[in-house]
């Protein structure tokens, strides 16, 4: 019976944990800080050595947005050459699915690349847990949790995907949230809801309302 105890109250210190941390998201809606918000909250599930927020587009390369940090030359030899080898922008611009993925459970043979060998290895990663939140216009805001030494159980990749749904809809409402700040919907002459659609350089739509 002291077994079973400890670990119920293991799991209620870690289910307490996540409420604190869902709570820092919901607080975080439509500021700077969100993402770092999310990524504390992904990264409580799955011990990491390193997080990141990467912008997958579907027509250029991917951009780093955190860390919070000036360019080093190993990122931007990603940018110049290796992200067209990399599994995770291979997956957004041909299938576009949102979603927790992982480079070897898109590719098996990941492990032998080129791109392992020539980037990987050297910048210290030896595993990857990415989660695709859904998209601003073509690009996609992910959740990046990279380890050195060891790869990501089954059980961690399962849990990231178990609280997907609460990260995807924290998403969604930060986006609606920006993008509509400042619009008098109350005010408008045709209704509540005036019809409000943003779209990208390129076309693709970014949010529209449902007027």
């Amino acid at each position: 019976m002291g077994s079973v105890t400890g670990r119920s109250r293991i799991d209620e210190t870690a289910e307490a944990r996540l409420t604190q941390l869902t709570a820092a998201a919901v607080n975080a809606l439509c500021s700077n800080d969100f993402y770092d918000r999310l990524l504390d909250l992904v990264g409580a599930v799955a011990p990491h050595d390193l997080a990141a927020l990467v912008h997958y587009a579907r027509s250029g390369p991917p951009d780093m947005i955190l860390p919070r940090s000036k360019p080093s030359a190993a990122m931007q030899s990603y940018t110049r050459r290796f992200y067209t080898y990399d599994r995770l922008h291979v997956h957004w611009t041909e299938r576009a699915e949102t979603g927790v993925f992982t480079p070897r459970g898109l590719d098996p043979s990941v492990g032998r690349s080129r791109y392992t060998c020539e980037f990987l290895s050297p910048m210290a990663i030896h595993d990857e847990i990415a989660v695709f939140l859904p998209p601003l216009g073509d690009a996609a805001p992910t959740l990046i949790l990279d380890r050195a030494n060891r790869r990501f159980t089954h059980q961690e990749v399962t849990r990231v995907r178990e609280i997907f749904p609460l990260l995807a809809a924290l998403q969604r409402r930060h986006l609606g949230l920006f993008v509509s700040t400042g619009v008098d919907l109350i005010d408008s002459p045709i209704g509540h809801e005036r019809p409000l659609r943003i779209i990208d350089q390129r076309g693709h739509p970014i949010y529209a309302t449902r007027a």
